[in-house]
């Protein structure tokens, strides 16, 4: 575990006069993604004092995410291991947290989404009798196989959680059908939003990231449609994957679109996706690209195919509409809304709504032109106002709440 580090906006907590310490746990991209936008609007508050901690599990990706928001971390509880699996991610955070919370002793513990990570913090936190707000709570797919081992992550940790930040009205009904009081499910939207929003305005500003992207994308011609791809989830390994790539040929073959495939590490999705696709010259396998890339080419595409949870809430801040290759999506705000159709790995069903967004002027219009269901950018300070007003209040884990008794 390191020292603490300068943060800029750090100081004891009599000379802030600050009402709440709040320390934001985190262990992958997608999480400092989420938290970032809320660590910058309660840095800017006086009531709250937030100290950031990472598990140290995806260091490489996490490090620049830091550098992307101008954050920095306070506490590193180092767990990265080759070959490191959920039991040995489990465990060394179990072992290590404790440390933290020994040393800081915070008031609450503010985790995102449906990690491990998430998880055996919000874990801790109950153990500790700290009160635990969760940042995206109450999406549901319905299925504990798809995603694994996520739902039941955010499952567990709405038992274990006493504020309950949800990103849609349908994540806050599926909380309020578990039995989480009312009271303590607040529809936020999601912070991603307020994300998307910070990179675009850094592309915008500056001459030189936007240069360095143009040139690192300059076989995309200006205003050239295209289909930007992605795939990497677990439940599509193997045969599911292969109809989505050999799907994809047919498409880049018959509409000579270019297709745009950031391809993951994994050899399993690696392997694949060069053995299908490798021989088709309109479609483009990359290396993954980094967050700001990722933004950059959602924000040229014509429309996405894509498994990824996260890319489903960032597109529609661009107007893009979504095919889903999965066959359940914890986020149906999308589908509900028009911006996104579920097609699973379907090869008939992702060619014809492929081909139709491409040929069909109007129905690309108005999927392309739904309201962003997940949000206005205004999460962050949303979550703010509430945990300031939050702050006399006790709850039990589940929000169930407890009054305090004089006497």
């Amino acid at each position: 575990m390191q020292a603490p580090s300068v943060t800029g906006y750090g100081g004891s907590v009599s000379s802030l006069g600050v009402l709440m310490k709040v320390l934001c746990i985190f262990g992958t991209r997608p999480e400092i993604i989420k938290l970032a936008p809320v660590m910058h609007a309660m840095q800017a508050s006086a009531d709250i004092e937030p100290l950031l901690c990472s598990t140290g599990q995806h260091q490489a990706m996490v490090a620049q995410m830091l550098d992307l928001f101008q954050l920095n971390l306070d506490y590193d509880l180092a767990i990265m291991q080759r070959g490191q699996t959920v039991e040995s991610i489990t465990s060394g955070i179990l072992n290590k947290l404790g440390q933290v919370l020994d040393s800081i002793k915070p008031d609450c513990l503010m985790v995102q989404g449906d990690t491990t990570s998430a998880f055996v913090s919000g874990l801790i936190g109950f153990y500790r009798n700290i009160k635990v707000l969760h940042l995206e709570a109450g999406l549901r797919s319905g299925d504990m196989q798809k995603p694994w081992p996520e739902e039941a992550n955010r499952k567990l940790l709405s038992v274990l959680s006493n504020v309950h930040f949800a990103p849609t009205k349908i994540d806050a009904e599926n909380l309020k059908s578990e039995g989480v009081v009312c009271d303590n499910i607040h529809v936020v939207g999601n912070s991603v939003v307020d994300a998307v929003a910070y990179v675009q305005q850094k592309i915008e500003e500056s001459p030189v990231l936007g240069a360095r992207l143009d040139e690192k994308f300059k076989f995309i011609s200006k205003g050239e449609r295209f289909i930007l791809v992605t795939g990497h989830r677990r439940e599509s390994h193997g045969g599911g994957h292969a109809e989505v790539f050999k799907v994809l040929k047919r498409i880049a073959q018959e509409s000579k679109m270019k297709i745009i495939f950031p391809v993951h590490l994994n050899p399993l999705v690696r392997d694949l996706a060069s053995d299908i696709l490798k021989d088709s010259p309109d479609v483009f396998l990359l290396d993954p690209v980094d967050y700001v890339e990722m933004q950059y080419l959602l924000k040229r595409c014509y429309f996405v195919i894509t498994d990824s949870g996260g890319i489903q809430e960032e597109a529609p801040s661009y107007g893009k509409p979504l095919l889903i290759t999965r066959e359940v999506t914890e986020r149906m705000a999308g589908v509900i809304s028009g911006s996104a159709i579920l097609v699973g790995t379907d090869a008939a069903k992702i060619y014809d709504e492929a081909m139709r967004l491409i040929r069909d002027v109007s129905h690309y219009s108005l999927m392309s032109k739904t309201l962003n269901p997940y949000g206005d950018g205004k999460t962050s300070a949303r979550v703010c106002k509430i945990l300031k007003m939050s702050i006399p209040r006790q709850t039990t884990p589940s929000g169930h709440a407890q009054e305090k008794i004089n006497g």
